[in-house]
């Protein structure tokens, strides 16, 4: 399964240059739940990586094959579209999972898949990696589960410092949607309000 960590590829924008306006997603989609140019700061710019979560695996250097199978799995369970969207504030450091570094700058990474039914999202959650295998990839005895977090009863999150790095991860189900959230080097306050305006998004 894969798990997200620095790149080194750059992302399409720059400070010197002006960012194409994408077109606004519908609501109910899962390109409409994911992150937003609203829910960052206003330095931070949207990797050429984002897209589907099929088009990010099939554009990789290197090919997992657990990715296909849990992709695969997901797809048994009703899903029906996903959403990779990553806003990295320097632009050298977007995020992909071939890198062993963290960012020094802020980034922010969510991942969204809309399931046919609740019941299917609910297996999603729980055993894929939209929703980090039902919040155990968060990891650790710090985390935070249930309504706690912010984010609904079916939710997982945590925070803590790595290396002198802000951390952040977030993984959680409402109603068809299950979607997981990274954030890096962000005040976990900062974390977690961008969480909940995701989960605010879901109808």
């Amino acid at each position: 399964m894969v798990a997200l960590v620095v790149s080194t590829v750059a992302c399409s924008t720059s400070s010197t240059q002006t960012p194409a306006k994408l077109p606004s997603p519908s609501p109910g989609t899962a390109a409409y739940v994911a992150l937003q140019p609203g829910d960052v700061p206003a330095s931070m710019h949207r990797c050429p990586q984002s897209g589907t979560w099929e088009n990010y695996l099939s554009t990789r250097p290197v090919s997992d094959p657990e990715d296909a199978l849990d992709l695969e799995e997901a797809r048994s369970f009703g899903l029906s579209e996903t959403s990779l969207v990553i806003y990295a504030e320097n632009p050298d450091e977007c995020i992909a999972e071939e890198a062993s570094s963290l960012p020094n700058g802020k980034v922010v990474v969510s991942i969204v898949g809309k399931f046919n039914d609740e019941s299917g999202a609910a297996n999603g959650f729980h055993s894929t990696v939209f929703g980090k295998n039902g919040g155990s990839g968060a990891g650790g005895s710090d985390t935070t589960r249930g309504a706690a977090t912010g984010l609904g009863e079916n939710s997982a999150a945590t925070a803590h410092t790595d290396a002198g790095h802000l951390l952040y991860y977030a993984s959680w189900r409402n109603r068809n949607f299950v979607v997981s959230m990274d954030a890096f080097n962000m005040a976990e306050t900062n974390a977690r309000q961008i969480a909940i305006n995701i989960n605010a998004r879901i109808s």
